[in-house]
């Protein structure tokens, strides 16, 4: 789903961008036309800028966990234990942040606990090399099924309806259960409990 969100979010960026390009041809080919309005032109196209960019800020910043959030709030949370990974590539948001997007191969437990195989791609912290095994939370809706995101571990723990789950998971024998620490600084970073104490010392 975050590649899915980083090409819309590149579509947008074009449109809005086009838009500007588009009044200035218009502007240019009918400068006669325009010529007692221009301070109107230059306003209007200065305001319009600064509402795109703030919403297209607020879009990229919050797109992703808005919908984490959601499908946390409805209990739409499964375990799920990462197999593999790979880094794919690097890129820049808006403000020149690099991440870096991975592929991520996990299996997870649905509610009924049954396990699936399914492959996500997830923007992380550049900093990271390796992504170590363990378990996670992964969100999991089965009419949406491409609506699967690594949720921070600070989300569970703040929502009460999530913890009848999780202990049912615990309780589930087959369930292979070694949690990581899952928090966003600048990406998603996911390691080891160690890891996170040995940062803290």
């Amino acid at each position: 789903m975050q590649l899915k969100i980083l090409k819309r979010l590149n579509l947008i960026l074009y449109a809005l961008l086009g838009a500007v390009l588009i009044l200035a041809i218009v502007v240019i080919f009918n400068f006669d036309f325009f010529r007692p309005h221009l301070l109107l032109v230059f306003a209007g196209t200065f305001i319009y800028n600064m509402i795109a960019f703030f919403l297209y800020k607020s879009l990229e910043k919050n797109w992703d966990k808005s919908i984490i959030q959601k499908m946390a709030l409805a209990n739409q949370v499964v375990i799920a234990n990462i197999k593999q990974s790979k880094q794919l590539f690097s890129f820049k948001d808006s403000s020149g942040k690099r991440y870096n997007m991975w592929q991520i191969e996990l299996e997870y437990v649905d509610h009924d606990l049954n396990h699936h195989t399914t492959l996500i791609f997830e923007k992380l912290n550049q900093e990271l090399t390796i992504l170590p095994l363990g378990t996670v939370f992964l969100t999991y809706n089965p009419k949406k099924s491409d609506r699967q995101f690594i949720v921070p571990n600070v989300i569970i723990s703040h929502i009460d309806t999530m913890m009848p789950i999780v202990n049912n998971y615990e309780k589930h024998k087959k369930a292979f259960i070694k949690y990581l620490n899952v928090y966003y600084n600048d990406g998603l970073i996911i390691e080891t409990y160690r890891q996170s104490m040995s940062k803290q010392a």
